[in-house]
């Protein structure tokens, strides 16, 4: 069994053996008519019963009520990025922000962006979580990261 398989079982309910992962563009919690929509991003996630959620341009105030609304889920947010889980995670980096449901964790003070990755700042639109569907032990641990591409530089997004 790989490590994926064992992560997925451990983290899953026992209706079903395998980890459901989603991804959504939530485009600053807004439609294309610029109207605030984060009832619906809810109910559309939360009819999608996802395992891990990965969201873009996702501003960082509004993710802890989002986790709340869908059950308390864990979150990692940073960049505009998250990432939701059903299970107990941390970020990769220490500047990230966490928590789980309304309850925050704040990180430790921002490290500047071009310093720790070498790239300007509008270029890093990452965030990374690390997993524990079975408790404390770094081997099972499953990493997830979520990702923003450029948008405005096809040259930069390939």
């Amino acid at each position: 069994m790989s490590l994926c398989e064992h992560s997925a079982r451990e983290m899953t309910s026992p209706r079903r053996a395998a980890l459901r992962v989603g991804t959504l563009n939530v485009h600053g919690w807004s439609n294309r008519d610029g109207k605030w929509t984060v009832t619906e991003i809810t109910e559309l996630l939360r009819s999608a019963d996802l395992d891990v959620i990965a969201l873009q341009e996702a501003t960082a105030h509004r993710v802890p009520a989002l986790a709340h609304a869908l059950g308390d889920m864990h979150w990692v947010a940073a960049h505009n990025n998250a990432i939701l889980t059903r299970v107990r995670c941390e970020p990769t980096d220490p500047w990230m922000r966490s928590g789980r449901g309304l309850k925050n964790s704040r990180r430790a003070r921002q490290v500047p962006t071009k310093k720790r990755v070498g790239l300007d700042q509008q270029n890093v639109r990452f965030v990374g979580a690390v997993l524990h569907p079975d408790g404390e032990s770094p081997l099972d641990a499953l990493h997830v990261v979520g990702c923003h591409l450029d948008h405005v530089s096809e040259p930069r997004r390939i």
